[in-house]
């Protein structure tokens, strides 16, 4: 039995989504939703005449959907996956999951009513090097971890899509976009490590009403360190940097294919982050299992953000209560 998948938002990331479903011979891909006019020409130029196209999603869930990818700007996170999910659907939906954990109450209502596997995407979790960073991690090589430093981030500021630099739209700048993948990253390893985030600090620069640049600090239970960078006007183009520091060694990724234990470099097997994120989706529905950021992970690292949020805006540290 295939998995019918509509796909919402045919932007460059919709497009790599739905591209990705229609190569996997579990899945069909039956439907684009899509509001500008444009863009569900291409879709159907690129899918042909038997592919579903529409304007509004709800449309496309009339027919036998299996599952709904949502790739659209912020703040329509919720409402379309609450959408999807009241219809039957599994959903997988773009990072960050919401602007506020307040917002995405009515998909964690949702989601315990239908019984329906939910997933946040989160490609930078599938790049190689970080999985074979974890694995180190995991394996024991480096000992108990001491610190760690994640920094990512752009100079595209200005280049975004408008909706990225419009608060009401996106929510949140840097820091929820970019920072979400830190975030995750300081989650599991913090989970590895057997602690739980216990303090927060956070300083923020911003521009036109939204951040630009970020810098936080998270400390464990344990007292584990882990610093967090992120930033739309980075000097220097796209960076993303890992340093995990182990009583018995340091392993360090960066941009993001090359990782390295004590400055020699340990060979990585390339496979597509996309393709693997997309990949772990379609594989927890067949199995049915949580996918590897399910929803729960997902509120965790939006409450890991707004108490980064809630130390920028107070100027103070922020004891972690969840």
């Amino acid at each position: 039995m295939s998995i019918r998948v509509v796909q919402v938002g045919f932007g460059s990331v919709g497009q790599r989504r739905a591209a990705l479903v229609a190569a996997d011979p579990r899945a069909v891909l039956v439907g684009v939703c899509e509001p500008d006019a444009a863009g569900r020409a291409s879709a159907r130029e690129q899918y042909g005449s038997d592919l579903l196209v529409s304007e509004t999603l709800e449309p496309l869930l009339v027919g036998d959907v299996d599952a709904v990818i949502v790739s659209t700007p912020n703040a329509t996170h919720i409402p379309l996956s609450v959408q999807a999910v009241e219809a039957g659907a599994h959903v997988l939906c773009e990072k960050p999951l919401a602007g506020s954990l307040a917002e995405a109450r009515p998909l964690v209502e949702a989601v315990a009513v239908r019984k329906r596997l939910f997933k946040m995407g989160a490609n930078h979790q599938t790049f190689p090097s970080v999985l074979a960073a974890l694995e180190q991690v995991r394996s024991g090589e480096l000992g108990p971890l001491q610190r760690v430093r994640i920094a990512l981030g752009h100079s595209r500021f200005e280049a975004l899509p408008h909706w990225f630099r419009d608060p009401a739209q996106a929510g949140g700048g840097t820091l929820l976009d970019n920072g979400s993948h830190a975030a995750l990253l300081a989650l599991t390893l913090l989970d590895d490590a057997g602690q739980k985030p216990l303090r927060v600090s956070c300083e923020l620069e911003r521009r036109q009403g939204i951040d630009v640049a970020a810098q936080a600090q998270i400390i464990g239970d344990a007292g584990l360190p882990i610093s967090l960078e992120s930033s739309w006007v980075r000097e220097g183009g796209y960076c993303f940097e890992l340093q995990i520091v182990g009583r018995d060694g340091t392993l360090e990724v960066h941009n993001p294919g090359a990782l390295s234990l004590n400055g020699v470099a340990l060979e990585v097997v390339e496979r597509p982050s996309w393709g693997l994120d997309t990949q772990d989706f379609l594989d927890a529905i067949a199995e049915q299992r949580a996918p590897a950021v399910d929803l729960g992970m997902a509120l965790r690292c939006l409450a890991l953000l707004e108490s980064c949020y809630e130390s920028a805006a107070n100027g103070r540290e922020v004891h972690w209560t969840r």
